[in-house]
């Protein structure tokens, strides 16, 4: 399996957890001859909601950022505006990212698809990502809008071997922090693969279903 599919998450409910466990099975059936990884940064996921999985890895260091962030954003897809407030937890998802691909290259997968665990892969064409991947050439990369000009920490795509380890370790939390106070995670998640990737980095506006 030189392929996978990474789901991030943060499981400290039963509902969570039921969520993890249902998307799991739904993308082994969809997708058999792809490697699915968990990665969590909550300890108390018991095994039988990642059993279906060929990887799992708990992170106990769940790093947390000292920025404070207040947003209004418009997600055209959901036709929704959000509030959010409060602390920022972009830090430890942006660790997620750096480490699964970390571990991924160090088995010999290629590329991964990266969701969320409670994206509704049914609902939308969210899973699409993973046949547009197929036929890319030129793009290393390939992200979800969130709000006016940022990419979505929920769904994307990362050609893993071909970005290489170093971009890869570059992603520390003194990069992370070096941005504007005000930039939001998807903001700073945005700025870090256009600094890294450049026009390599391909933005599709796609329906997203949490």
């Amino acid at each position: 399996m030189n392929k996978a599919i990474t789901i991030l998450s943060y499981c400290d409910t039963k509902e969570k957890k039921d969520l993890l466990k249902s998307q799991i099975a739904r993308l082994k059936q969809l997708y058999p001859d792809r490697a699915v990884l968990v990665y969590s940064h909550y300890s108390g996921v018991e095994c039988e909601y990642y059993q279906q999985a060929d990887y799992y890895i708990y992170d106990h260091s769940n790093p947390s950022s000292p920025r404070v962030f207040y947003d209004w954003v418009y997600i055209a897809q959901l036709g929704i505006k959000f509030y959010r407030g409060g602390s920022d937890f972009g830090l430890a998802v942006m660790q997620m990212i750096k480490r699964s691909a970390l571990f991924l290259e160090s088995i010999g997968v290629e590329s991964s698809l990266y969701l969320n665990y409670d994206m509704n892969i049914d609902g939308c064409d969210t899973i699409k990502l993973i046949d547009i991947s197929e036929s890319l050439i030129d793009h290393l990369g390939i992200f979800t809008k969130w709000g006016d000009d940022h990419f979505s920490l929920c769904y994307f795509w990362l050609d893993i071997k071909r970005i290489g380890r170093s971009f890869f370790e570059s992603i520390s939390r003194e990069k992370y922090l070096s941005y504007d106070t005000s930039f939001i995670a998807e903001k700073i998640f945005h700025e870090i693969m256009m600094e890294g990737l450049g026009e390599k980095c391909l933005r599709l506006d796609v329906p997203l279903e949490g």
